[in-house]
């Protein structure tokens, strides 16, 4: 199951923040660096998925992931939450 979605938003402020959301620079370096990474619910626990793809669009830093349903119980309830959302 391919899925998309926004990573980090519009970040706040410019080169010089130091918060919670990632700088338009931070994102930049990043984007061209997270194929391949795997998914995690929460970032933590079993690797249920890879990002296929990450780009910058409208400020922000968007993601096309692939949820592998593997025989992981966190992939089959990720895919399965994301069907229920999605209708």
């Amino acid at each position: 199951m391919l899925i998309y979605g926004t990573a980090n938003p519009v970040p706040y402020g410019g080169d010089d923040y130091h918060g919670l959301y990632l700088t338009d620079r931070d994102m930049d370096d990043m984007v061209g660096q997270m194929q391949g990474i795997p998914v995690k619910i929460e970032h933590k626990g079993v690797d249920i998925g890879k990002v296929v793809t990450a780009w910058r669009h409208q400020g922000r830093m968007d993601l096309l992931l692939e949820i592998n349903n593997n025989n992981v119980l966190e992939a089959a309830l990720a895919t399965e939450f994301v069907k229920v959302c999605h209708y």
